[in-house]
């Protein structure tokens, strides 16, 4: 895939999910509340927010990068996680 395609993808996987699992930053909250829970019952009181999820899930698409580095969808996911990042960075300028 050439990196506009990745980016076509990234861009067109982001639209869909926000169809099926809701609101990104809503769908990443719950998930850190998750992750903060099972964080806290191994005795780890570190407070995970939604961007915080985003970008671990970058980290989980660039360990599988790693024992496949020809499939792509890792790279369409790492797009788009790094997407959802930035639109919780806070620096949204016009």
């Amino acid at each position: 895939m050439t990196p506009q395609e990745i980016l076509q993808e990234a861009a067109t996987i982001v639209g869909e999910r926000g169809g099926s699992y809701g609101e990104y930053e809503k769908s990443l909250s719950e998930i850190a509340v998750y992750w903060r829970m099972y964080l806290m019952v191994k005795g780890d009181k570190t407070d995970l927010g939604p961007r915080d999820v985003a970008m671990m899930m970058i980290l989980l698409k660039l360990a599988r990068v790693k024992s496949s580095p020809k499939h792509s969808d890792n790279y369409v996911d790492i797009a788009g996680y790094a997407a959802l990042a930035g639109g919780l960075s806070g620096d949204r300028q016009p």
